[in-house]
């Protein structure tokens, strides 16, 4: 039996405070950074046996630091992180999780942004850098495993995306670590699972 489970979208605190500290910014007569950040917009489950199928589509926003920096030659591995959470009185447990992987990196003698993913196979390119974010925000048909006694206990999907500073150039890592510029993940987004 194959049935739709379609979450609703959780609550973006971080975007509102974005806009308040914007408009604060231009009552104030400065001139506001550019804001950049990852977003979780969309999930959809689908609980079909023991498993779950789960579809995602991420908003993927870089700040100039970073883009100049892929516009340079620099490669930035991006994850996504989806988790099964069971909610416990005391705490909560993980019952399975999966990391899908993305690395984007530009080719200046052909001018296009290529992106390799650990969910399919070869390349892909694109002209724009938008569009390569667009496709690695794009993720269908992630596979968790259900536990075999969840009609009794409260199972949710945490999902989150993030840019993987560990993966770095050497020379850039200590520099990342320091910079606001370079912290873009979007916080973990809980979405109910039904028995």
């Amino acid at each position: 039996m194959m049935r739709k489970l379609l979450a609703v979208k959780p609550i973006n605190f971080k975007g509102r405070i974005l806009g308040v500290s914007a408009a604060l910014a231009l009552m104030l007569g400065t001139v506001p950074l550019a804001f950049a950040e990852f977003t979780v917009r969309k999930v959809e489950i689908q609980n079909v046996a023991d498993r779950l199928l789960v579809s995602a589509d991420v908003d993927l926003g870089l700040t100039k630091e970073v883009e100049d920096a892929v516009n340079n030659g620099v490669p930035l591995v991006l994850l996504t992180e989806f988790k099964i959470i069971r909610s416990g009185l005391l705490w909560d447990a993980d019952i399975d999780q999966i990391k899908t992987r993305s690395r984007l990196r530009y080719h200046a003698l052909s001018d296009h942004y290529i992106v390799e993913t650990s969910r399919s196979e070869g390349i892909e390119m694109f002209r724009s850098v938008d569009d390569a974010l667009r496709r690695i925000g794009t993720l269908r048909n992630i596979t968790l495993a259900l536990p075999k006694t969840r009609a009794e206990s409260r199972h949710q999907l945490a999902v989150r995306s993030r840019l993987d500073i560990d993966a770095l150039p050497g020379p850039l890592r200590p520099m990342a670590v320091l910079s606001s510029n370079w912290r873009l993940n979007s916080d973990w987004t809980h979405w109910k699972i039904l028995p």
